[in-house]
Order: C-alpha cells, then structure tokens, then sequence
C-alpha cells in the first residue's frame, strides 16, 4: 500500500513538474491570465479539491489539506510543490505588475 501511495506522489509530482514548465513559458510569453488559470489547475490536482476549497484558504489549512493522510515523506513533496506554484504565482503577479498581489504570494509561500 506505501509503495502505491508513493508511486502516485511521483506520478503527481511529475505532472506538476510538467504544469510548471507550461507555466513558466506562458508567464514568459506575457500570457499572465493563461498562466494563473494554469496555477489554478495544477493546485487543483495537487490538492485533489476544487479550487473554492482551498482558495482563500489560510497557510496553515493549505497545510493541512494538503498533509492529511499523507507519509512525511509524500506530504513533504507536496509542500514543496505547492510552495513552487505559490512562486510563480508571486511571479506572474509581479510581471504583471501587481506588486500587492505578488507580495501576498510571497508571504503565502514563507508561511
């Protein structure tokens, strides 16, 4: 059984490795919308919740979202993932000149 459960985190976490990718190069290319709208998703995969349920959400219940039933080992990946996505949420926000929005993602991702 923790030998499937990790397959699947290595599995998600390739996916997201792939959304990031997708991200960057769209953020790069000024297409802001399209890279947050990217975001969404990948945090919705991560999450396995729809973005309503962890949206707005404070740090310390992303956290636990995210962590619930999960080894160290897994719940540790997919912190590191989510925190990677805050970062080029605080990335886009930046490029598109928004500098309260970016600076909110910032201390999403210190929290």
């Amino acid at each position: 059984m923790a030998s499937q459960q990790r397959d699947y985190i290595l599995r998600l976490i390739e996916q997201l490795r792939q959304f990031l990718t997708q991200i960057v190069r769209l953020r790069e290319n000024g297409r802001y919308d399209d890279a947050l709208t990217a975001i969404v998703r990948a945090q919705e995969r991560l999450f396995g919740l729809p973005a309503d349920r962890f949206l707005g959400a404070s740090p310390e219940e992303n956290f636990t979202l995210l962590t619930r039933g999960e080894t160290p080992e897994n719940a540790r990946e997919k912190c590191v993932a989510h925190a990677d996505l805050l970062v080029e949420i605080a990335r886009t926000y930046a490029a598109r000149e928004e500098p309260a929005l970016a600076a909110g993602a910032w201390r999403f991702v210190h929290e």
